[in-house]
């Protein structure tokens, strides 16, 4: 969609609402923003993966949603950062070890030119994202309708696209003896964000 346009949604999110445990505190402040009638600028399209219930796609949800909540899970990178990234919408993100280590391998450029961090222990994160001028937010759009063809398919063969991305990681795999290259180089150690009495206190998602 076209990066200037106004959408209904001024935020969004989709996901379980139990891991990591400030996932609560994303659905409940965007529960309570969709049912405001002064509000309204939350759409929670919370999902059970037994029983998924959804009254929207997941492309209307991003297209129509200005920033999507990205919070880490079992693993740091979330399908749907990809799909809102190629709808223009803006990935809200938790984690720093996303920012820094993870996403640079999926995207060129500074992943803080077209993402927004804030702190999980932060109260109100609606109010946060609320106060986000729109200088910053067509900032933001016009950064990222620069790295989303990395998403895409596109028909042009030039294009630097989802295709031509792949096929440099394998010439890289390739020269690299057939050996995936290391993610984490400078990464010695890895904080856990969240432990579980399920897990027996293992670590299920690092920092």
């Amino acid at each position: 969609g076209d990066i200037h346009e106004q959408r209904p949604y001024l935020v969004s999110f989709t996901g379980n609402g139990n891991y990591p445990k400030y996932r609560k505190k994303i659905v409940q402040q965007c529960h309570d923003a969709m049912v405001d009638p002064a509000r309204g600028d939350c759409y929670l399209a919370e999902t059970n993966r037994s029983n998924p219930t959804k009254t929207i796609t997941f492309d209307s949800m991003y297209a129509n949603s200005t920033f999507f909540f990205s919070p880490g899970g079992d693993t740091g990178p979330r399908k749907g950062l990809f799909d809102g990234i190629a709808l223009n919408s803006i990935p809200i993100l938790f984690e720093e070890t996303s920012l820094d280590v993870t996403y640079p391998a999926y995207f060129p450029g500074n992943p803080r030119d077209y993402s927004i961090f804030l702190n999980s222990d932060s109260e109100d994160l609606m109010g946060q994202i609320r106060a986000i001028p729109m200088s910053r937010i067509k900032e933001l759009r016009e950064n990222i309708a620069r790295v989303r063809d990395s998403v895409a398919y596109l028909p042009d063969a030039d294009a630097q696209d989802a295709t031509w991305v792949m096929m440099k990681e394998l010439e890289r795999y390739k020269r690299n003896g057939y050996k995936f290259m290391d993610p984490f180089p400078n990464k010695t150690t890895l904080n856990c964000v969240d432990k579980e009495e399920e897990f027996h206190g293992n670590c299920r998602f690092a920092q």
